[in-house]
């Protein structure tokens, strides 16, 4: 559970999901449930980014004012995402391990 919004230069209640250069449909998909949103809020988050690769983008995640959600295939300044974020869920690949 964060512990505060601000640690360490990270926002605590922000969630990453990556699955690299690549695509994991299976892991896109399971985040693109609303149920996945409802048990993020419960924990205390209030955001989602969603880096979804060469594969599709989630289509039900909607933002609220509550809960923000961002998706893109990729960033070239990836380590910043890493560093706003207090929570990553990776494919955990060779590449998303090293960053």
């Amino acid at each position: 559970v964060p512990m505060s919004a601000e640690t360490n230069g990270r926002d605590s209640r922000l969630v990453l999901v990556t699955v690299g250069t690549t695509h994991f449909d299976a892991l896109i998909k399971a985040v693109d449930d609303p149920s996945f949103v409802e048990v993020l809020q419960e924990k205390g988050y209030t955001g989602l980014a969603v880096q979804h690769g060469t594969g599709p983008p989630p289509q039900r995640l909607t933002p609220t004012h509550q809960f923000s959600v961002e998706c893109f295939p990729l960033r070239t300044n990836f380590e910043r995402e890493l560093q706003r974020a207090s929570l990553v869920i990776s494919h955990a690949g060779a590449g998303s391990v090293r960053e």
